[in-house]
């Protein structure tokens, strides 16, 4: 859930895996133009599933990618990059803690060398989900526990200092279920956990947002949700001070389950609520603001497509409709995590349709439109606002937890990397007339109706060419490859076969 600006962006799909199973969690966003994926491997590595990090170069090519793990199962679902340009991955391990589950933070250089990683557990099963890194240089994970709380499992909210030590650890739960899925930094300072609660709230499932200070005391605590099941995947700060928070509804909406969008004052009161979806299920498991204020949601669709969809939903800092896309194969696909760049999106998740196993990680560009020709189809979802039930529960307590220093078994995996959708090029017109760059066997074919003076880019944003087209057409050769594209104040990408 970060973004970076950089000076283009490459419109690619594409899948990386083995002939096994692969998963996608949690994306970043270079400087340079590529990024970072985290999520795990049951094709390479020591146990049954290993955390995976992988690099992406700002094509889609391989940069790198790593394994880190032992005997058992280890997965990893969260990856922020730190202050000191590298990266911290969290996610849950059952290799190298208690064989239930404990959490595990791992850091990594920026190159994907390994630095130190961290156990923290008990007895039972730890699972941790999310990673922030706070404004000490240390870092605040959420997940779950049922070695400590009140209840069958209680959400877990962890705080490490910069080398991994274990500051303090605060728990929140009832009698039954309380997930904690998501956390992040607010703008004084503190601590926002969210995930859901079984034990309080209107329904099954409530939405849980939790707020401490930076030293773990609590500020409040908020259910908020209807009848039914409301589980929330994602909080996020909000330029105005608030957050947004976003999961499913099963208690209002159009369909089965529908996208539950809600936004949160800073003292976390509602300023609105949206339930968004079709006829189907279809669920919100990440967000982020944009550059324009709006809010890109990322999530899963069954109401449009041949199977399950990646899903994109835009909307307005108020809460009102922009755009839908979906993006889908023959079988299944999710995303996960979205990130802006200056020129695009990026989007994260899993693939059914593509690759070279049963499920591959899955990284898909953009325009700034959540446009990729030829692979992502418009999609008008209903939107409801809604008034949810809201309550504050008591049940937050503090546990004795400390971390272990853990020496996971660490792989270069091979990677195979295939196309999923091949983007299309189309026609860029203006007022000005029209021009178009079409990627044909070995070149470029630029055809303008007026002379224009072209750029054109390497994908890492080398000038590789440059020289006067149109009235007319003319051929570039070039080797296969995405390029970059400028003329005038139009830009494009091509890819060249």
């Amino acid at each position: 859930m970060q973004g970076i600006a950089i000076s283009f962006i490459a419109l690619f799909s594409k899948a990386y895996g083995g002939t096994n199973h692969e998963r996608a969690y949690s994306l970043v966003a270079l400087s340079d133009g590529s990024f970072v994926m985290a999520g795990y491997t049951a094709s390479f590595g020591s146990g049954n599933n290993d955390m995976l990090v992988l690099k992406a170069n700002p094509d889609g090519s391989l940069a790198w990618a790593k394994t880190f793990g032992g005997s058992d199962r280890d997965e990893a679902w969260s990856v922020i990059q730190t202050t000191d340009g590298g990266f911290a991955v969290a996610g849950h391990t059952r290799s190298l803690g208690d064989p239930d589950g404990d959490f595990i933070l791992v850091k990594l250089t920026s190159a994907g060398g390994f630095s130190w990683a961290k156990t923290i557990g008990g007895a039972g099963l730890e699972e941790a989900y999310s990673v922030a890194q706070t404004s000490d240089g240390g870092f605040a994970l959420a997940g779950v526990t049922n070695t400590f709380g009140a209840g069958v499992e209680d959400a877990l909210l962890v705080k490490l200092d910069a080398s991994g030590g274990a500051a303090w650890a605060k728990t929140f739960g009832g009698f039954t279920y309380d997930y904690g899925y998501s956390v992040c930094l607010a703008p004084d300072g503190g601590i926002v956990l969210a995930g859901y609660t079984s034990s309080f709230g209107a329904g099954s499932d409530d939405f849980l947002v939790i707020k401490t200070d930076g030293f773990g005391n609590l500020l409040w605590v908020k259910t908020i949700g209807g009848s039914s099941y409301d589980d929330a995947y994602c909080v996020i700060p909000t330029l105005d001070g608030g957050f947004l928070v976003v999961g499913y509804t099963g208690s209002y909406g159009a369909g089965q389950a529908d996208a539950f969008v809600v936004k949160l004052t800073s003292g976390g009161g509602i300023s609105w609520a949206r339930a968004i979806g079709g006829s189907g299920w279809d669920e919100a498991r990440s967000a982020i603001q944009t550059s324009d204020r709006g809010f890109l949601i990322s999530g899963y669709t069954t109401s449009w497509g041949s199977g399950g969809e990646a899903w994109l939903v835009k909307i307005t800092e108020s809460g009102s409709f922009s755009w839908s896309k979906t993006f889908g194969g023959s079988s299944y696909e999710y995303a996960y995590d979205p990130v802006e760049v200056s020129s695009g999106l990026g989007i994260a998740g899993t693939t059914w349709s593509y690759g070279a196993g049963n499920t591959d990680l899955l990284l898909y560009t953009t325009d700034a439109q959540g446009n990729l020709p030829g692979c992502v189809v418009d999609r008008t979802p209903t939107v409801t606002s809604v008034s949810p039930q809201t309550s504050t529960p008591s049940g937050f307590a503090t546990q004795g937890l400390a971390s272990l220093s853990a020496n996971p078994s660490q792989g270069t995996p091979p990677i195979q990397v295939r196309d999923a959708c091949v983007p299309v090029e189309t026609e860029e017109e203006s007022a000005a007339g029209s021009f178009r760059a079409l990627g044909v066997k070995g070149a470029i074919l630029f055809v303008s109706d007026q002379p224009a003076e072209v750029r054109v880019f390497s994908s890492l944003g080398s000038l590789i060419w440059e020289g006067n087209i149109g009235p007319g057409s003319r051929r570039v050769k070039l080797k296969p490859g995405a390029y970059l594209w400028k003329a005038g104040t139009k830009k494009g990408i091509v890819l060249v076969i």
